[in-house]
């Protein structure tokens, strides 16, 4: 058969293509480059071209324009069957068709067997690892007093990170504001961002990541702190962004520092309609927990934040993702075996126990009547299963809800199924390996 060779000229890979041109997938964005070209052994089959001609990659939708001579660039022809080549451009398009990027949400849960600050370290080596296969985020939540979920300071495991990579964008999912100075904690992002300049996230959330008790412990002077939270919002939206609050507010005269040429990029998390309409409100993105409840309401929230939407400076359109719980296996069945952890540690908290994940072969225990139940829905709402069955499911659910980000969580008991989790999804999703990685 005879191929075709489509060239990236910024990457100089090659990848054949069918005579056809039905393309294969592949690894990178076409967006990413301004301009490659087709190498053709049939005139006849370049002139097959139109104005614009659409190609699909998975889920992808690029438009491919055959364009004349322009700025100096040369198109070839051989009419006696030798090499023809042509400058093509591609556009993606980005106002109608989202580009998929899939991010990733690290709880830095605690295992049986091994004491708990083993989790943060496994959560540097996880950030590293997804940042060499492609994840466009890694962000890390806030949690105290919990069995299971100990990573207690985004911020601190932030800086870690951001040492440690070259390129991910860094998070916070989130930073609990009620508990904190807005003050502080745009003083801590402003840090952040002068330590990874252009890639720093700062989800701030309104729950309080813990039990009551714990929460007082952590803030005890807790008068109206739910009712406070636009005001936090706003004075953090200013001292993060480097504005001045406005005129007459008492805080007027005080900035964040470090100052610089770049900003966090603020979001606003949560489960419920408050959060979705607060983040329209201020013009922020705004992240779904959709793990949380299985996305019980999540089309709703998201309605409601892009209908109220009003524009700001910084994000003159909604921009907004869900956080989604998704474990790929090389089987189906390893996947579901692997699951057990996550089952039996969901099925607890429901009876008020929040202990280490236990391993696998150990999760299993008799349910009761209600329990079995749980377990029976936990499966059925799961994203759970070879690479292929969880990319479908993942495709579909953005799709559904018309989003061109997800970002998901993974629990396993042992860090490797979690690793290979998202190198397969990394797989699945095209994404592009950095040389890291590679090598």
């Amino acid at each position: 058969m005879e191929h075709n060779h489509l060239f990236f000229i910024d990457h100089r890979i090659e990848h054949p293509v069918s005579a056809d041109f039905d393309f294969p997938k592949l690894p990178v964005y076409l967006s990413k480059f301004d301009a490659y070209r087709i190498q053709s052994p049939s005139f006849d089959l370049f002139q097959g071209f139109k104005d614009a001609r659409a190609f699909r990659f998975g889920e992808i939708l690029y438009i491919l324009q055959h364009r004349r001579t322009t700025g100096g660039r040369s198109k070839e022809r051989n009419l006696h069957g030798a090499i023809i080549t042509d400058w093509l451009y591609a556009s993606s398009l980005s106002e109608s068709i989202p580009l998929m990027k899939l991010s990733v949400l690290d709880q830095s849960t605690a295992a049986k067997g091994r004491t708990q600050d083993t989790a943060i370290r496994e959560t540097l080596e996880l950030a590293k690892h997804c940042d060499a296969l492609g994840y466009h985020r890694y962000w890390v939540s806030e949690h105290h007093n919990s069995g299971n979920i100990v990573g207690t300071a985004p911020e601190i495991l932030m800086a870690a990170i951001a040492a440690t990579t070259p390129r991910i964008r860094i998070g916070s999912a989130g930073v609990m504001l009620p508990h904190y100075s807005a003050l502080k904690v745009a003083e801590q992002f402003r840090v952040l961002e002068a330590i990874a300049p252009g890639r720093i996230d700062l989800g701030i959330g309104r729950a309080p990541g813990s039990d009551q008790l714990t929460s007082y412990a952590l803030n005890p002077n807790p008068q109206n702190v739910h009712d406070q939270f636009p005001r936090q919002v706003q004075e953090l939206q200013c001292w993060v962004s480097g504005q001045p609050l406005p005129e007459g507010h008492p805080f007027h005269k005080i900035a964040a520092q470090p100052t610089g040429p770049t900003t966090p990029e603020m979001w606003v998390l949560g489960s419920s309609d408050y959060g979705a309409q607060l983040a329209a409100y201020f013009g922020l993105p705004y992240a779904f927990a959709y793990f949380f409840s299985d996305g019980f309401g999540v089309e709703q929230a998201l309605e409601l934040y892009r209908k109220n939407y009003r524009p700001s400076e910084k994000n003159p359109k909604p921009i907004c993702t869900i956080c989604v719980w998704a474990l790929a296996a090389d089987t189906e069945e390893e996947a579901l075996f692997q699951f057990k952890s996550r089952e039996r540690a969901m099925i607890d908290r429901k009876q008020g126990i929040r202990q280490a994940l236990m391993p696998p072969e150990e999760a299993t225990r008799p349910y009761s009547p209600a329990e079995l139940a749980m377990a029976e829905k936990l499966h059925r709402k799961a994203i759970v299963g070879s690479s292929e069955q969880v990319t479908t499911r993942l495709t579909a659910l953005a799709k559904s809800l018309d989003l061109d980000e997800l970002v998901v969580v993974t629990w396993t008991y042992d860090p490797a199924p979690r690793h290979r989790s998202y190198e397969l999804l990394a797989q699945a999703f095209e994404m592009e390996k950095t040389e890291a990685h590679s090598s």
